[in-house]
């Protein structure tokens, strides 16, 4: 799972709010469609994503690619 400062490509989008992600926001990046994505714009909350960054076995999908 990708996540958050230094892992966000410069130019890369929120692909829900098409804004970019930058290093200084708490960013999350789908393991099968490998878009970016705002944890505010996909609800998820620091304490969530803080778990999310120590977990190196969990792998995150975004609900865009479960549909």
């Amino acid at each position: 799972m990708s996540q958050h400062k230094g892992s966000v490509k410069e130019g890369e989008k929120c692909d829900v709010c098409e804004k970019n992600v930058s290093e200084r926001e708490a960013g999350i990046q789908c393991e099968l469609c490998v878009k970016w994505f705002h944890i505010r714009c996909m609800k998820i909350s620091e304490e969530t994503y803080k778990v999310l960054g120590k977990m190196t076995n969990l792998h995150w999908f975004c609900e865009l690619e479960l549909l």
